[in-house]
């Protein structure tokens, strides 16, 4: 829905759960150009730019290959792998699922994904790193956020590293069980200040070492809302 500066709707738009458009109506309907998840459309080609991808509505795909290939799975063109009613991917590089208790949030080959938002002592969120897409490269996840000691401890068992700076121990109990407020206070930056420095060592020395195998290194931060930043360098950061 689109509102003007008196907060009456001057576009409004019904999707299926693929961003094919059921109905629309308003007086800028037509001349609104930011639709389904919050996307720039191209009326001409009926496209969704995502950022590094188009989308295709009616084909329930995307419209160009994955920017890293097969090391995304085997399916180069899958929107959030059928599944874009629980599935978030908002620039058409991570997979981060939805659920009930929290995220599930795929991490690749020489990536580097943290995410600061709410854990649960159920060991929520998850981070899913399949074998096949990293192989024997680097790749490393990291949580700040309610009972992250707990969490991080259990990101070994998946195959990857944590990232430097993010909490795997009590310290003094602070990362045990719900820290408050969210997302305030001096353990919070503290923790975040951590993990960004550990980061910048993770990408300075995969870029460094060609034994890692890594051409670029991609970092994504995803937040409470599931919301993905993503950066890629090249280049050692100074």
């Amino acid at each position: 829905m689109l509102i003007n500066s008196i907060s009456l709707p001057v576009a409004k738009y019904i999707y299926d759960s693929f961003g094919n458009t059921l109905s629309s109506g308003g007086p800028l309907a037509d001349a609104n150009l930011y639709r389904f998840s919050s996307k720039e459309y191209h009326s001409g080609s009926g496209l969704y730019s995502f950022g590094f991808r188009f989308f295709e509505p009616s084909l329930q795909r995307w419209s160009n290959r994955d920017p890293i290939e097969e090391e995304g799975g085997l399916n180069l063109y899958s929107f959030v792998g059928n599944r874009p009613v629980s599935k978030i991917d908002s620039f058409g590089l991570v997979d981060v699922v939805k659920t009930s208790d929290g995220f599930i949030i795929e991490v690749g080959r020489c990536e580097i994904v943290r995410h600061i938002g709410h854990g649960n002592k159920k060991g929520w969120p998850k981070f899913f790193c399949p074998k096949d897409k990293i192989g024997d490269c680097p790749a490393a996840a990291g949580f700040i956020g309610c009972y992250a000691s707990e969490i991080n401890q259990g990101i070994p068992k998946k195959g990857v590293q944590v990232i430097p700076g993010c909490p795997t121990d009590s310290a003094g109990g602070v990362w045990d069980g719900v820290v408050s407020p969210f997302m305030n206070g001096p353990d919070w930056t503290t923790a975040i200040k951590s993990s960004d420095d550990g980061i910048k060592s993770l990408v300075n020395d995969w870029l460094k070492n060609k034994s890692k195998c890594c051409p670029s290194v991609k970092v994504s931060d995803v937040d409470d809302t599931g919301k993905i930043t993503t950066k890629t360098y090249t280049k050692p950061i100074p």
